[in-house]
């Protein structure tokens, strides 16, 4: 099956993009690994996990261990990650052009009582009426808005630029907030 040039362009494009971030990680393995990652990634169909990545990219039947190690410790600075992300946006707008940024809260559910950074938390899809609580831990998503130049009126796409994890430590007199990166 032969290539299109638009199919070309685009991976060339990601590519390029994704090059830029080898100085994120610790290792050249590591690079080329969070590469296959990322293009299973774009290729995931349904729930978007690590195995369904490896299985995007038709590593189902190898060692995934490599693969989950990636995410443990700090193989990758991810400040510098989102740093490459906010450069690339910011080279996109024109200098009249006004920086819109979105933040969505969220939290996500876990089981482990001992996990770093959870506790209880309100369920934002309960009844106003009655809370409903959940042990989980709270994220603060940033992302910059792009849009068509040449169309005010088009629709904008939303980069994540950062990844905020969202901490409260309770003193004895105050409740204080911490935004860890």
């Amino acid at each position: 099956m032969k290539k299109t040039k638009e199919e070309v362009n685009l991976k060339s494009i990601f590519d390029a993009i994704f090059e830029r971030c080898t100085q994120v990680f610790k290792q050249k393995r590591t690079v080329s690994r969070a590469k296959e990652l990322a293009h299973g990634l774009l290729n995931c169909t349904g729930r978007v996990t690590i195995t369904g990545m490896l299985i995007a990219v038709g590593r189902q039947f190898v060692d995934w261990t490599a693969a989950y190690q990636l995410f443990r410790g700090s193989r990758m600075n991810t400040d510098k990650l989102f740093e490459v992300a906010t450069k690339i946006c910011l080279k996109q707008l024109s200098p009249d052009q006004i920086i819109v940024a979105h933040m969505d809260d969220t939290v996500l559910i876990k089981v482990g009582k001992k996990i770093h950074g959870t506790s209880w938390r309100r369920t934002p899809l309960g009844p106003a009426f009655h809370t409903n609580f959940i042990w989980a831990k709270r994220f603060i998503q940033i992302s910059l808005s792009l849009r068509n130049n040449t169309d005010f009126n088009s629709q904008s796409k939303a980069i994540p630029v950062d990844f905020i994890i969202i901490l409260w430590l309770i003193n004895h007199t105050k409740v204080s907030l911490i935004l860890s990166n």
